[in-house]
């Protein structure tokens, strides 16, 4: 008797197992053949990962690396996420909030003490909510931080008063990389790499890449 419930429990957990195998291979199919027809009708390049409960069940790769239309792309090429990285200054400023070392309604010439008189004005949030009304960058005259460094220092009024309008540009991300690396002592990109992307086991993300990297493919 006790033999057949042991037999009974062994056969019910092969069906389950069965049937999740089963479902799960349906699922997979589903997304490679909706990832497939994106790609021919032309509205999908890139990499897909799809996980479901920490595990992946699909991973794979669909176009070029470039325009150009010359080189495969494999799940082994980074993408540049161009503005999104935007988000990895908000995110380091929070955390230098939370070590105590900045508040949010600091004002920048706290930090960059040298910036013109506007910056007595202009504090960490309208950085973030990009309300500060600092002038755009001045792309012409730009090659370096040094450059943007400069650019800053040649500003002699606001756009607005800090707080009463709203104008995204990126200076605004610059004076916020500008700030992390007063705090910390370190460049911008080294600190993202030591302080987001190696916590979160982002061993393949990189802050700035170098025109001859490899494996590392153009915007399309």
């Amino acid at each position: 008797m006790r033999l057949n419930r042991h037999l009974f429990s062994i056969i019910i957990f092969l069906l389950l197992l069965t049937n999740n195998v089963f479902a799960q291979t349906e699922e997979t199919m589903q997304i490679d053949s909706l990832m497939k027809w994106s790609n021919k009708i032309g509205i999908f390049n890139g990499n897909v990962l799809v996980s479901k409960n920490n595990k992946i069940i699909y991973s794979t790769s669909f176009g070029f690396t470039d325009a150009s239309k010359t080189n495969r792309l494999t799940t082994d090429y980074r993408f540049n996420i161009g503005s999104i990285t935007k988000e990895f200054s908000a995110v380091a400023l929070m955390q230098l909030k939370e070590q105590g070392k900045l508040k949010l309604n600091d004002k920048i010439s706290k930090f960059i003490p040298e910036l013109p008189k506007w910056a007595n004005e202009v504090t960490i949030k309208n950085l973030l909510s990009y309300t500060s009304g600092i002038p755009d960058v001045n792309w012409k005259n730009i090659k370096s931080d040094k450059d943007l460094f400069n650019g800053l220092m040649l500003i002699d009024m606001l756009n607005f008063k800090p707080g009463e309008n709203y104008e995204y540009n990126n200076n605004n991300i610059f004076l916020r990389h500008f700030i992390v690396e007063r705090l910390t002592g370190m460049n911008y990109k080294t600190y993202v790499e030591k302080f987001i992307f190696q916590p979160c086991a982002m061993n393949s993300s990189v802050m700035t890449l170098f025109e001859n990297e490899e494996k590392h493919s153009q915007r399309i």
